[in-house]
């Protein structure tokens, strides 16, 4: 390995090793803090350029552990997309020459509402919420696409979403319901306020011609 190649290898891990030996020992230092922190149930995506064999979908264990190839166990709890990257950079560095990685993280959550297939999904922080919805078959004919609400604990959240948001610009993370409203009742039932419209007219014309 050359001299510029080992140093650009050192500085990464340098930058990478305190949030992950934070992560493996227990420490109570703070880790890199994104707003979707990986938890347990959830994966790693992970591309390597010409890797097939160290490519795939790796999921987090209830222990927040993921076992990466050639990397063993990887305590993620709280991790960024970053931060890992980074530190998978520099750790398959070590034996790879030149290492294109993409590096992607997916969160579960729950679609719910006026959709085709309400149920659990692996979202992507790359998605927008149209993407999202699409995962459990689109929003239903009754369903309203501007009226989508976050849910986490039993409350909503008070942040708007709307279908062109991408996942990782709203507070979307883990454990969350995505839930679709329906329609009003007059938008579901057009056809019978018409027919109540048209009832009425001609009530109020036969009594008009009566008196």
């Amino acid at each position: 390995m050359s001299l510029s190649r080992l140093a650009t290898s050192l500085l990464l891990l340098a930058l990478a090793a305190p949030s992950v030996a934070a992560q493996r020992s227990g420490s109570t230092g703070a880790p890199a803090f994104v707003s979707h922190p990986l938890l347990p149930g959830d994966a790693i995506s992970l591309k390597i350029w010409r890797e097939p064999d160290l490519s795939g979908e790796f999921s987090v264990d209830e222990s927040s552990v993921v076992v990466l190839p050639k990397v063993g166990p990887l305590n993620v709890r709280g991790m960024s997309s970053d931060s890992l990257k980074t530190y998978l950079v520099s750790t398959y560095s070590s034996f790879l020459r030149n290492p294109s990685i993409e590096v992607r993280l997916l969160h579960r959550v729950r679609v719910l509402g006026a959709v085709v297939k309400p149920g659990l999904y692996s979202v992507d922080e790359t998605m927008h919420f149209t993407d999202v919805l699409a995962l459990a078959g689109g929003v239903s004919p009754d369903g309203n696409p501007n009226k989508i609400h976050l849910v986490r604990d039993g409350q909503t959240l008070d942040t708007p979403v709307t279908k062109g948001v991408l996942v990782s610009d709203s507070p979307l993370r883990s454990g969350d319901q995505v839930i679709v409203e329906q329609k009003s009742w007059a938008a579901r039932n057009p056809g019978i306020l018409i027919g109540l419209g048209s009832t009425a007219v001609a009530i109020i014309t036969t009594f008009a011609v009566k008196h």
